[in-house]
């Protein structure tokens, strides 16, 4: 099983275990639709918006992503990080400027331990590749750094198609979700 991404071999450990439970309770990920993806945040967006989005989007043409490599089977994984943040970074930009609240930054946390605290005491660590911080009444700051799981709205884990494991990927994200 694929560690997530820590930094102890206790805390691997910890984790490996984790994610083997997650693993048991939420079964194996089945994407049977093609559509699955799209109809979870159905209504959650105005179409209207996505779309004036995508036309004014100034990392995209009509052929897609301008800033994604042409052979993304050729890039590395820590390629990817610089470039999936400056669109998220766009959206939500484009989101700020809609709605006129900033309240979302977008942080390359690939390399940045977050810890969470188990039940029994013990402290664990996880890097998810991209954070969403929020800002708000349900979030804090971390005690250590700018953003955390405490102020964590989503995490993204980023990887290339090719070595993209759906049931291991599922049960870290799990971690995360924890």
């Amino acid at each position: 099983m694929a560690p997530a991404n820590s930094r102890s071999v206790d805390s691997d450990t910890r984790i490996e275990q984790q994610q083997a439970l997650l693993g048991q309770e939420l079964g194996k990920a089945i994407f049977s639709h093609k559509t699955f993806a799209e109809s979870l945040y159905k209504g959650q967006a105005w179409d209207d918006a996505v779309d004036a989005y995508l036309r004014s989007s100034t990392l995209r043409d009509a052929d897609g992503w301008t800033q994604l490599p042409v052979k993304v089977e050729v890039a590395k994984e820590d390629e990817l990080y610089p470039i999936y943040h400056k669109i998220i970074e766009e959206i939500l930009a484009s989101r700020t400027k809609a709605t006129s609240q900033d309240i979302r930054q977008v942080h390359d946390t690939h390399a940045q331990l977050f810890a969470h605290q188990e039940l029994d005491g013990r402290s664990l660590k996880s890097m998810p590749d991209i954070t969403i911080a929020a800002q708000g009444p349900s979030f804090e700051k971390p005690d250590k750094g700018d953003v955390g799981y405490t102020n964590a709205a989503t995490v993204i884990e980023i990887k290339k198609k090719s070595e993209a494991k759906p049931n291991q990927n599922l049960r870290q994200v799990a971690v995360y979700a924890r």
